[in-house]
């Protein structure tokens, strides 16, 4: 059973790194998300569509694009967005197995995680130059990938989450609906 595990979990890290079409290259991640810049000009990437607002933030969506983690697909990446100028990624995380996926990918590529509990939620946190990388699990079952680029970010107030009176309740930002039915293209989320 062991052996199989492990099998498995080497083919879910294989499946991350592995390009999904030839002409895709992805950034390290102290430089930019997939394709995209840290700090770039959001008016470079027209595929991105304005999602939403919050705060001092938009938020950005590519509906020609899927990402996979550890073989599961994630329906949307959301790019946060100041000044023009992107400064997070936001992924909410299909499975379980995903989420476990991406975090032993985690610690292996960034070392040991410093988590905390905040309220219900679980938060596991890692440096990698100027780019914070949380991943955080509810009580609830939700999961979530938070990637900062903080000469940005740090400016930024904002939270993803609303704050429905009651403290401890969070809700997800509301974001548009993706306006066609075309197939996305899967790229495999993080590479490092």
């Amino acid at each position: 059973m062991t052996v199989r595990l492990l099998a498995a979990l080497a083919l879910v890290l294989a499946c991350m790194t592995m390009p999904a079409h030839a002409a895709h290259k992805a950034l390290p991640l102290e430089q930019g998300f997939q394709d995209i810049p840290w700090g770039a000009d959001i008016a470079g990437f027209p595929n991105l569509e304005r999602i939403g607002v919050k705060n001092m933030a938009e938020f950005y969506s590519d509906p020609s694009r899927s990402y996979v983690v550890g073989g599961v697909a994630v329906t949307r990446v959301v790019y946060g967005v100041t000044k023009g100028k992107v400064f997070a990624v936001y992924v909410d995380l299909p499975s379980q197995e995903a989420f476990d996926s991406l975090r032993t990918s985690l610690e292996k590529q960034l070392g040991v995680d410093k988590s905390r509990l905040d309220g219900a939620t679980t938060v596991w946190s890692w440096r990698k130059g100027p780019v914070r990388v949380k991943l955080k699990q509810e009580q609830t079952g939700a999961r979530k990938l938070a990637l900062y680029y903080e000469p940005l970010a740090k400016d930024v107030e904002l939270s993803i989450f609303e704050k429905d009176g009651d403290e401890t309740h969070r809700g997800p930002t509301t974001w548009f609906s993706v306006k066609d039915d075309s197939l996305p293209t899967a790229i495999p989320l993080l590479r490092f």
